[in-house]
Formats: structure tokens, sequence, C-alpha cells
């Protein structure tokens, strides 16, 4: 018999990380309601939360794999998440945000891992929702998840338009 304390262990989260990646994925961006696309980010999320300098809970290096082939689809996701009419409600903002939180840091981590166009997409995602709340904590959380994924997408050689905006100014003024 398996105990919950053994569905916990590093060998277990290993696998379910290497199964469910995808799925959870196609889950978070297809499924009809609004409680399923949170949860599946949710469980997500803890996927991509792990501490790699935990060596006890770490997880094994085929799950990692599986993990990080699947950070531009999960960027994706998440963009589409955060820009999805039927995720309006605040709560859902929340889980979202959570998990571009934790995301993000493991992003940072190894930035070879996404592409920076999907990064300027989900930096622009988080812009855009940072413009439509009227809440000021959702407003500063968007703001300093937009700028650590700058940070990331500058980091793999990626101009995020900002800076090439701010070049194309300097530029123009010094003819």
């Amino acid at each position: 018999m398996v105990s919950f304390s053994n569905l916990l262990s590093p060998l277990f989260c290993s696998i379910a990380a290497s199964v469910l990646v995808e799925p959870l994925a196609v889950s978070a961006r297809d499924a009809h309601s609004a409680f399923i696309k949170c949860e599946s980010l949710k469980l997500l999320s803890l996927f991509y939360r792990g501490d790699k300098r935990d060596k006890e809970n770490a997880l094994t290096e085929q799950a990692q794999a599986k993990l990080n082939n699947n950070c531009n689809n999960v960027t994706t996701v998440l963009v589409d998440s955060l820009c999805d009419p039927s995720l309006q409600k605040t709560k859902n903002k929340d889980e979202i945000l959570n998990a571009v939180k934790h995301f993000t840091t493991y992003a940072k981590s190894n930035t070879s891992l996404v592409s920076a166009s999907k990064l300027n997409k989900l930096k622009d995602a988080l812009d855009t929702l940072a413009d439509k709340t009227k809440s000021a904590g959702m407003k500063n959380s968007c703001a300093k998840l937009a700028e650590e994924v700058a940070q990331i997408a500058q980091n793999t050689g990626a101009k995020t338009p900002k800076s090439s905006a701010k070049k194309k100014t300097k530029k123009q003024s010094n003819r």
C-alpha cells in the first residue's frame, strides 16, 4: 500500500513531472472551465517551483529534461492564461501570477530554456494585465514579474521592446 508521504517523495514527483507536464499544459490551455485551467496551472507551477539546490528532493534527470523541453510550451500557456477572458476573476489572476512567478524563477536558472520571443510575449501580457487592472497590488505584481521576464529575455540576448525603443530615440537624437 502506498502512503501519502510516499507520494510526496522525489521519485513520485519526478514521475509526475515526467508524465504530467504536457497534459497539464494542454489542460491549462484548452479546458472548458476556469477551475480546471487554474488547477492545471497550480500543478504546473509545483513542478517548476522545485529548488535545484535541494539535492535530497531534486527531480531525476529525465524529469528535469521533460520540464526543460516544455518551457516554451508552458510560456505560451501562461501568456494565453493571462489573456483568457474566462479567467478575469481576481483569484484566477492571482493563480496565474503565482504560476508565472514560479516559472520565471525556474527560467532564471537557465536562460536558454525559453525563446526570447516567448519571453517578450509574456512580458507584454503582464504589461497588458497591469494596465487593465484596478488593483494596486496586482499592478505591482505584474510590474515586478514583467521586469524579471525582461531581465531573462535580455540574458538570452534578446532586446525587449522598451530597450529597442530607447536605442531608436537615441539614434534619432544623435542625427
